[in-house]
């Protein structure tokens, strides 16, 4: 019986390793100029789970669920990532996995960075994600997909610097 149970909680355990993973939130923004010396503050998530944030550019970070019951800032300080377009821009696709309640993408400071604008927000398989703020958005194919997102509450999209405006919104 004492092997049973261990086995059982083993399988308990994993298995919410395994479903947190399944939940995966993609977001890819650009910048002119960024503070390479100084963390950045726009990223505030709440959260059900663990999770982890690779942060794009060769380095990543896991959270503890316990820490994030309330929306809680997560910062990273950047380093230089592939230009993407003009001479002085750059990219960065940041992928968060885990149960994330709420996702909060707010501009940064503009002392510590120029020109600032999220490109693009995947939602693979946002089960959990109840809310999502964006700040200063420059969608590179001007559409979201949040069909994913089967609990989704609200999404607020402020400050969207495309001409062109937003051509397609799906939800569930």
């Amino acid at each position: 019986i004492a092997s049973c149970l261990v086995g059982s909680e083993m399988c308990i355990r994993d298995r919410s390793c395994i479903e947190a993973e399944g939940n995966v939130i993609k977001y890819t923004f650009w910048y002119h100029n960024i503070s390479t010396s100084q963390p950045l503050y726009n990223l505030k998530i709440q959260a059900a789970s663990d999770f982890v944030i690779n942060w794009g550019d060769g380095s990543s970070n896991s959270y503890l669920a316990e820490d994030y019951d309330e929306l809680t800032v997560c910062s990273h300080t950047w380093t230089k990532a592939t230009p993407a377009t003009g001479n002085n821009w750059h990219e960065y696709t940041v992928q968060i996995t885990g149960k994330i309640l709420y996702l909060y993408l707010d501009k940064p400071e503009t002392s510590k960075t120029t020109d600032f604008y999220y490109a693009a927000i995947d939602v693979e398989k946002g089960t959990e994600l109840r809310r999502i703020y964006m700040n200063t958005t420059r969608l590179k194919d001007n559409s979201i997909s949040l069909v994913n997102c089967n609990k989704l509450l609200s999404f607020e999209m402020i400050n969207n610097i495309d001409t062109k405006g937003l051509s397609s919104f799906i939800y569930p």
